[in-house]
Order: structure tokens, then sequence, then C-alpha cells
């Protein structure tokens, strides 16, 4: 079982990371980043709110830029998961 928490970020030009908690190994088994702090989003929707004047809010680029390109996911260990959930 799996446990996952969000974070500033640990690498560069990233706007959150993910710390993946491995309940049967009580550890941390690896971190994930997601988001570029060079780029808007539709809306931060962290619990970190880091990011919120990066959004732009607008509908209709969400759909043409983000969703064309990006299909969502349901894999909590990929960046684009993290990015679909909390940024588009």
């Amino acid at each position: 079982m799996q446990k996952y928490i969000i974070i500033h970020p640990i690498r560069k030009n990233k706007k959150y990371s993910v710390l993946v908690w491995d309940k049967n190994k009580h550890k941390y088994v690896y971190h994930l980043s997601f988001g570029d702090i060079r780029y808007e989003h539709y809306k931060d929707k962290t619990p970190l709110n880091l990011y919120s004047h990066l959004n732009h809010l607008d509908k209709n680029r969400r759909r043409r830029l983000y969703y064309l390109r990006h299909k969502p996911t349901n894999d909590k260990n990929s960046a684009r998961y993290w990015s679909n959930k909390y940024l588009w």
C-alpha cells in the first residue's frame, strides 16, 4: 500500500513534488515532480496552493492546449496524473 504526499518542489523549475510512501517498507520509495514554473495552468488545486498566481481559468485553453495533448490516466505514479488532478 502506498501513500502520496505533495510537497514543495525538489527539482529545479518544477511546481510540486510528490513523495511516495510505501507502508510495507516503512519509507519513502521515490518522488516525482510535476508542473513547470515557467508556464501557466488552469487552476492550482493543491493543498499548498503555491502557484495560484499562474492560474489562467480559461476553459477553452484548458481543453485545447492540455487535454488534447495529454490524455487522463489513473496511474498515481505518473506526473501526468498529478498534473491532471491538481493543475488542470
